[in-house]
């Protein structure tokens, strides 16, 4: 294989022949450049330009990936570091941890134009003291501390988190238990995250608020497991930490007990059923208050004219400008969110963070009688012939 880096440069610029060849049979065969090469011949190919001799990784020294991308620095344990971490986000499965809010966030921003580019520039490196280091900035959660010094509250929210080589090894012996799967640069991205919202819970203490507090205070949104404050969340604040960007945001006025629920078996096999819940009486909660909500709505007339709004972006250029998502209630007490690839005319495209690779299809007037949210973060700046347009679809001409 002469030709190994070549090839290298046509894998690392192709994202879904990149999943393919490391989800493959061993034996599978791809055709790249008019040659035929098994999973495994390829899979060789990417580890070998990542690690190096094992000498060199072993004594913890600079490692280059390839031509075209930033060299790697080891740690103490920096087999697995220098290996994978390359700041390129793939798919990564949700596993055991409760963080579909933020996986589903993840994955359509991965899956947006320029979606890679805001994710890798939300992580820097440098050298210290012989060690790489590595920092994460997110600006949603820096625009939140900002919010709550305005409105006379105390703050613990930093919105820059660090790793350390050991620490990042550490991380990524927790893959599939406290964090995703697959890939492990999102895998870091989720425990940066996860160091946001501790800092989320330790602002709530220091302003007297319980974690399980309904009202949620610039993108203050945690879960209510001290020990795990990934556990729980919304899509909409996770997009906002991330981006910094505010959402237009559907909110079913259904109770929440009323709401149809999605079947976890049928989900777990990829596909869908809807059941018609048991009514429980009692009152319904209040809704939630956010200060980095957008544009609220609660027609389901609107919800129909947000995902237009997806069909026709979709439609345009063949990828989201924007990130999409949506939740639907899965149990009694529980919801669960996705990614929304894309619409039609009669369907819509769902990725469930469970499957990242895999698309899961609703018809529309399913995803409206069922969906309990649904999200559209505009991160593409939009012309005024567009703005104009959208103000256009708003109006609901049958009132006239």
């Amino acid at each position: 294989m002469g030709d190994a880096l070549e090839i290298l440069k046509i894998i690392q610029s192709n994202v879904t022949l990149r999943e393919q060849i490391n989800s493959a049979n061993p034996n599978a065969t791809f055709i790249i450049n008019g040659k035929s090469y098994t999973a495994t011949e390829l899979r060789g190919i990417i580890q070998k330009s990542l690690t190096g001799s094992n000498s060199n990784i072993n004594k913890g020294l600079v490692v280059e990936r390839n031509p075209n991308y930033k060299e790697l620095m080891s740690g103490k344990n920096s087999k697995s570091t220098a290996r994978t971490l390359d700041n390129i986000y793939d798919a990564s499965a949700q596993e055991h941890q409760g963080d579909c809010y933020l996986m589903a966030t993840i994955n359509g921003i991965r899956n947006m134009e320029g979606g890679q580019e805001l994710l890798s520039g939300l992580r820097s490196e440098k050298i210290v003291n012989g060690k790489k280091v590595y920092t994460f900035n997110f600006p949603g959660a820096k625009l939140a501390a900002e919010a709550l010094k305005k409105a006379g509250y105390k703050t613990n929210i930093t919105g820059t988190y660090t790793f350390t080589a050991a620490e990042v090894s550490k991380i990524l012996r927790q893959r599939g238990t406290r964090y995703s799967k697959n890939d492990p640069d999102t895998i870091l991205l989720e425990a940066a995250f996860e160091k946001y919202r501790k800092e989320v819970q330790n602002t709530l203490d220091a302003n007297n608020i319980p974690l399980d507090q309904y009202q949620y205070i610039a993108g203050m949104s945690t879960g209510k497991d001290r020990n795990n404050p990934l556990s729980g969340g919304r899509e909409v604040d996770a997009a906002f930490i991330l981006t910094g960007k505010k959402s237009e945001h559907y909110v079913t006025t259904t109770d929440f007990n009323k709401l149809p629920i999605l079947s976890k078996r049928a989900l777990s096999q990829n596909h869908v059923a809807v059941i018609n819940p048991k009514i429980p009486t009692g009152e319904r909660t209040k809704s939630p208050i956010n200060e980095i909500d957008g544009d609220i709505k609660k027609d389901k007339k609107q919800l129909n004219k947000m995902l237009d709004k997806i069909q026709k972006d979709y439609n345009e250029d063949g990828k989201q400008n924007n990130v999409c998502t949506a939740s639907f209630r899965v149990s009694e007490g529980s919801a669960h969110a996705f990614t929304i690839k894309r619409v039609t005319d009669k369907n819509v495209i769902l990725i469930n963070p469970w499957y990242p690779n895999k698309e899961l299809v609703m018809t529309r007037e399913q995803f409206i009688e069922t969906a309990m949210t649904t999200s559209i973060v505009k991160i593409q700046p939009e012309s005024l012939w567009d703005k104009i347009k959208d103000f256009i679809s708003d109006i609901d001409l049958s009132s006239i």
